[in-house]
């Protein structure tokens, strides 16, 4: 079995039906590394899994696992699936996925499958004694926020 860091932040990445990266994978990565070591979770079309593993590698994934499910752009339940397998296998600090209409769906499955607390719609990340922490802009950006969760990874929707 692999072994993972222990200050692991599991970035979840999705594959276009093309084979291209989503648009936000650098972003998502580079937010991981600025609190921890990014594994990435590459979410891809049967065959393109290997093929965008290399490009979030070069990213800065530091691991990365591959999920490869017959139609990405649909996350459901076989997505759920492989993050939960994810998760258990990486026992990370916390989980980040793109504030994407399919990212929200995917986070807010895997949250009730797992009773995990979503922090939504984050605009940055840092880490505290007690763990990773989200920051939100609110009210139209009138107020800066933070929240995290007490128990758990918290899963962080990242805009």
């Amino acid at each position: 079995m692999t072994e993972f860091p222990r200050d692991a932040i599991l970035v979840v990445v999705e594959v276009q039906g093309s084979g291209g990266l989503e648009k936000a994978a650098a972003g998502l990565l580079g937010a991981a590394a600025a609190v921890g070591t990014p594994v990435a979770l590459v979410l891809a079309p049967p065959g393109a899994g290997t093929a965008a593993a290399a490009k979030v590698a070069v990213l800065g994934a530091a691991r990365v696992l591959i999920a490869e499910t017959a139609d990405p752009s649909v996350l459901g339940v076989p997505s759920v699936d492989a993050l939960t397998a994810a998760v258990e296998r990486v026992r990370p600090d916390a989980i980040l996925i793109s504030h994407s209409l399919d990212g929200r769906d995917l986070a807010g499955r895997y949250a009730a499958r797992s009773r995990a607390a979503i922090c939504a719609d984050a605009i940055g990340l840092a880490r505290d004694e007690e763990g990773v922490v989200a920051h939100h802009s609110v009210y139209g950006g009138a107020y800066n926020v933070t929240s995290t969760s007490t128990f758990g990874a918290p899963v962080i929707t990242v805009r």
